[in-house]
């Protein structure tokens, strides 16, 4: 459980700050959270990848760590994003930890106390360890790079000027409506963003490929499941089937998707967009995230 009066996002610092120059207009840096791991994540990076995002914005998409998948409902997500960044924000108190995650991400050597003293902060952060008893030729590179990475990318936020977005869904059987509650409140005081669909994050998607007015609306929102798919996953399959693909979780094809962009913008007008009454309608509240990013 996250300690509020603890938690505090990282304020920026005179030697992470982004300056403006020849008065041109600063990038505005986005970090996205999601609860899922391969399904939210694959759809932002086709946004990144497939140049639909602004120019003055850079999308970060935040991985979650192997310590905190394992959460069942969605404000446990948004405490463990909450603790995430509070454990970044040490770094600030530690003024090499910045310049030494630069260097090490540019290709240049450090030493072998930066480097103890970076596997034990690691170890601390992401309850995992990337380095072994031979420090110095088994590392985990994949793990460490990733690492070095979020850690690169958060300690760039500024909280004045960027912003954070937790992607979840509304899954009434996971996300009951005091945590819902909760969640809304962890939000406003963190400084937070939440991207939430109701029921789920495949609902977005579909409207995308279908304004989803055929379908019963209540069952939809109940979102049954079938065998190994949910009633919203089964029509987001169909979908596919019609255009010669199918969907799955942790791999589908996005280009059908990133093709739709405003097919799927103009259908969410159908649906609710706004945060706290999503609470209790079908709709998503990541219309007014990608209104903010995309082209």
């Amino acid at each position: 459980m996250i300690l509020m009066t603890s938690y505090r996002l990282k304020k920026s610092s005179p030697r992470n700050a982004r300056r403006k120059s020849n008065n041109k207009k600063e990038r505005k840096f986005f970090f996205i959270f999601s609860e899922g791991t391969k399904t939210e994540p694959i759809y932002f990076s086709a946004l990144k990848e497939g140049g639909h995002i602004r120019r003055d914005i850079q999308l970060n998409i935040m991985e979650r760590t192997d310590r905190y998948q394992g959460h069942s409902n969605q404000l446990g997500v948004i405490e463990d994003v909450a603790q995430y960044i509070e454990k970044i924000n040490l770094i600030e108190d530690s003024s090499d930890i910045y310049d030494i995650s630069k260097r090490i991400l540019d290709g240049k050597n450090i030493s072998y106390l930066d480097l103890y003293k970076y596997a034990n902060f690691l170890k601390d952060l992401f309850d995992k360890d990337i380095f072994n008893k031979e420090l110095r030729d088994k590392i985990d590179k994949r793990e460490f790079i990733d690492a070095m990475k979020a850690i690169f990318n958060l300690s760039k936020y500024d909280p004045t000027y960027d912003e954070i977005w937790v992607v979840i869904d509304r899954d009434l059987e996971s996300f009951k409506d005091y945590q819902f509650d909760n969640a809304i409140v962890l939000s406003k005081i963190y400084n937070f963003n939440l991207a939430i669909t109701n029921p789920c994050f495949e609902f977005f998607l579909c409207l995308h490929l279908s304004d989803m007015k055929e379908y019963n609306i209540k069952k939809i929102k109940e979102n049954p499941k079938y065998g190994n798919k949910t009633y919203v996953e089964k029509i987001l399959d169909n979908l596919y089937m019609e255009n010669g693909r199918r969907y799955k979780k942790s791999s589908y094809d996005t280009n059908i998707l990133m093709k739709n962009l405003d097919k799927a913008l103009d259908n969410l007008e159908y649906y609710e967009t706004d945060i706290e009454r999503i609470k209790n309608r079908v709709g998503s509240s990541i219309y007014g995230l990608l209104k903010e990013i995309i082209e």
